[in-house]
């Protein structure tokens, strides 16, 4: 259980106010303020509803009353999951940021037949709209499988595309390793992004806008 002392360490690290606490972990302004006063201690629900936004934003607990920031320089997602677990990293990183966009490369939409993986990814979609953030796909010529608005798809030639898929977000680049089972390898580093950006865009540019229908959608 973490202590009123790593609490009051923990926002400091992260520059939050406790108003700003309050939001993210879903604890009242006054039962925050309460705590880091000592007049009351977190316990159950509550001292892991604050752990958990905490550790959210990359803050490590250790013995003793430590508090650190947790090194995520690289993060390797596995199994079944990964997909998943990626995507929910890619929300938690750009949730607050209205305007960004994510860039897709090496991608094969997946399938239509595939019912339950396009679901997930439908959720996904829907809730980067809302949080106004916007994605940009690149294709195998041919492709069809849309899942994303069209106008997000370009089609790279066949000769020049390779299946090695990756995720840009913020300043991470998530590649995904081929085969089974599943493993994502999520590298946080600013230099590293904008790098594989400018080579995004290039194929960006140089890529075809799809002209054909969307697989089981209306024309």
């Amino acid at each position: 259980m973490i202590s009123t002392r790593q609490i009051r360490a923990a926002r400091a690290l992260l520059e939050w106010s406790q108003e700003d606490l309050a939001g993210k972990s879903g604890i009242t302004l006054k039962s925050v303020n309460n705590i880091e006063q000592g007049k009351s201690i977190p316990r159950g629900n509550t001292a892991g509803a604050l752990q958990e936004s905490f550790e959210n934003y990359g803050v490590e607990f250790l013995p003793g009353d430590g508090v650190r920031m947790r090194d995520d320089s690289v993060l390797v997602l596995e199994g079944e999951a990964a997909h998943e677990k990626l995507l929910e990293d890619v929300f938690k990183t750009l949730h607050n940021r209205p305007g960004e966009e994510i860039l897709i490369g090496g991608l094969r939409e997946t399938p239509v037949e595939d019912k339950e993986k396009r679901k997930t990814v439908e959720r996904h979609l829907e809730r980067l709209r809302k949080a106004g953030i916007t994605e940009r796909l690149l294709l195998e010529e041919g492709d069809a499988n849309f899942i994303a608005p069209i106008q997000w798809y370009r089609w790279i030639p066949k000769k020049h595309f390779s299946a090695v898929k990756y995720h840009l977000y913020g300043d991470k680049l998530a590649i995904v390793s081929p085969g089974s089972p599943q493993k994502i390898i999520v590298i946080s580093n600013p230099l590293i992004a904008d790098s594989y950006r400018a080579l995004f865009n290039f194929a960006w540019e140089h890529s075809t806008i799809p002209d054909v229908p969307v697989k089981g959608k209306k024309a």
